[in-house]
């Protein structure tokens, strides 16, 4: 690999970002059709909850799963291993739903390819190291962040036309279309050398799981710049992964929206998605790390709190839109300071735990937040989430964090 080859004539990176903005793309495609396929066939809100219920579901296992996994498996194959599963179940139900619709099958399609998404998606992060050089990360992982935002914001999009105009059976064709698409760029990935050795170096180990997991988790929290990393973000999505709950119920119940101005709101917040992607690479080379994550979660802090203080529809727009912003910011930050700190056969594992341990208060932070909105206002409860926003970032000020550039510890505790 040539480390100073630029990302834009790099063919194998340009076709793993193809294969990783497709999977996303298919993703968000079936995120919104599968539960528009119950919603057809019973007429039941509730079989729509329990649809839903069983991906979240799988998809927290798998996230446990996935990480000694892929530190097995050559990553390539494995994505390719995860995309053709999808294929099949895709498949299978796109035929059955042309002769007649089978509500089990819908259920293990969305449960099972949820488990097979988030396996992908560990992967393809533990790829990233690998493709490019340690001055690309960053970049890397901005361009990866752009068109996953444009996936989220034309999946859902693309899904509602398919089902409204073509029918269900071939619109389920069209996911199997993007997802052999997505095959086809990761088979077609050849990079021997480095990425041949990285992306198998745990093939090597022959651990249980269990001990897998503590290697992982041992240099995970003997890495200080992780570790407060780890809580602090932990701390974070607790107050912030509410938000798109309580501001769906503030536009609807106390501004008067209907359904189309919220969607249409929702839609444009995915710019922030696109702005974060263009301007990370430029802030975290002239700012560095810590003024780059701490400046996000202070947008994101102070458009928690702006919402107190409007009854502007169009307002909210563009507080929303400063939120994902900054969380996109800060998400490409910590990805990519993770990728760079942790060594390539153990990026699996760390991926994998680091994701489980911050989003494991997310539920509870949901149920608590926005039963405190129901009870007080949402005006009150968004103001309070904000200040504890910059509570947790006071805190953060006395950590590795806010150094320029975190530096890791020393590797000792990878292998012990």
């Amino acid at each position: 690999m040539t480390a100073t080859r630029s990302l834009n004539r790099d063919r194998v990176f340009t076709l793993y970002w193809s294969a990783v903005t497709t999977s996303g793309l298919s993703g968000a495609y079936a995120a919104l059709l599968l539960p528009l396929l119950v919603l057809r066939y019973t007429g039941s809100l509730a079989q729509m909850g329990l649809v839903t219920a069983a991906s979240t579901a799988v998809g927290v296992v798998a996230t446990v799963a996935a990480g000694p996994l892929v530190d097995r498996l050559d990553r390539p194959r494995l994505m390719l291993v995860c995309d053709l599963v999808r294929v099949v179940l895709f498949a299978a139900l796109a035929v059955t739903w042309a002769v007649a619709p089978q509500m089990w099958l819908l259920y293990v399609c969305a449960a099972v390819s949820a488990g097979m998404a988030i396996t992908f998606r560990v992967a393809h992060v533990t790829l990233v190291p690998v493709l490019v050089s340690s001055g690309q990360i960053v970049a890397a992982n901005s361009r990866l962040e752009a068109t996953g935002s444009l996936a989220i914001l034309g999946g859902p999009l693309l899904a509602g036309v398919a089902v409204s105009t073509i029918g269900p059976a071939t619109a389920l064709s069209v996911n199997v279309l993007l997802l052999l698409w997505s095959a086809l760029a990761v088979w077609l990935i050849r990079r021997p050398s480095r990425a041949g050795q990285e992306a198998n170096a745990g093939q090597g180990e022959r651990q249980n799981w269990w001990r897998s997991y503590r290697t992982g988790w041992r240099f995970l929290w003997g890495q200080p710049v992780l570790r407060w990393l780890m809580v602090l973000l932990t701390l974070l999505t607790f107050v912030t992964a509410p938000a798109e709950v309580v501001l769906i119920y503030f536009l609807t119940d106390e501004l008067g929206a209907d359904s189309g101005t919220v969607g249409l709101i929702l839609s444009l917040a995915g710019l922030g998605g696109l702005l974060a992607a263009v301007v990370t690479p430029y802030l975290r080379r002239r700012l560095g790390f810590a003024a780059s994550w701490f400046g996000a979660f202070a947008i994101v802090s102070a458009g928690l709190a702006s919402i107190s203080l409007t009854s502007s529809i169009w307002a909210i727009g563009v507080v929303a839109v400063a939120f994902i912003f900054g969380i996109s910011v800060a998400g490409i930050c910590s990805m990519s300071l993770r990728q760079q700190i942790t060594p390539g056969h153990l990026l699996g594992r760390v991926t994998a735990l680091f994701w489980a341990a911050t989003t494991s208060l997310a539920p509870a932070g949901t149920a608590i937040l926005t039963a405190l909105a129901t009870t007080y206002g949402v005006r009150t409860v968004t103001a309070v989430a904000g200040f504890l926003c910059l509570a947790v970032l006071a805190l953060a000020l006395l950590t590795p964090l806010r150094s320029r550039e975190p530096a890791p510890a020393e590797e000792r505790t990878a292998d012990e």
